[in-house]
């Protein structure tokens, strides 16, 4: 049988779809990363722009970083945003301004974070927060890919055995 799983592994090139398959999810957990700091900058610098308060862009860097790292939601910044505008009279501006926010994150973040396609959204996060308690900033990129390799080792595996059942099963 082990000459039959080195036949199988060589002939489906199995180490080759695994090697692939974990380039793709390092690749994915970078590209998502970034779509999370520059998503959360725009929208935090849209925000501040529009209802005409200071600090823009410093406050929206600040967003972008909260995004990538999983210390403080970036929804937190839109505290900044209560003193002034209810001192200002602009309380409507402030619960739009809350609801797009909260929106953004209940939706859009579980979007972006669903791109890493061996893991549910729910663990890459998870795995995002793990790693930077883990490994510091960047665990934030390692965790990620730590939880996906084990599960594409596995689907791997399984399509493998698949294989080798059917072909001790055959009669070869």
């Amino acid at each position: 049988t082990v000459c039959k799983w080195c036949i199988i592994c060589q002939h489906t090139g199995v180490l080759g779809k695994i090697v692939g398959a974990v380039g793709n999810t390092i690749s994915e957990v970078f590209v998502t990363t970034g779509k999370l700091f520059f998503f959360h900058s725009i929208l935090t610098w849209l925000t501040f722009e529009a209802l005409g308060l200071p600090f823009s862009v410093l406050v929206s860097l600040v967003a972008g970083v909260f995004a990538v790292l999983p210390l403080v939601n970036p929804l937190m910044l839109v505290l900044l945003l209560v003193p002034q505008l209810v001192a200002q009279g602009r309380v409507h501006q402030l619960v739009v301004c809350s609801a797009l926010h909260l929106y953004v994150w209940w939706y859009v973040d579980t979007a972006i974070i669903a791109e890493v396609r061996p893991a549910h959204p729910m663990l890459t996060g998870m795995s995002m927060l793990l790693g930077f308690s883990a490994f510091n900033l960047k665990g934030v990129l390692v965790g990620p890919i730590l939880v996906c390799i084990p599960i594409i080792i596995f689907q791997h595996y399984s399509q493998l055995s698949t294989q080798l059942s059917l072909l001790l099963t055959s009669g070869d």
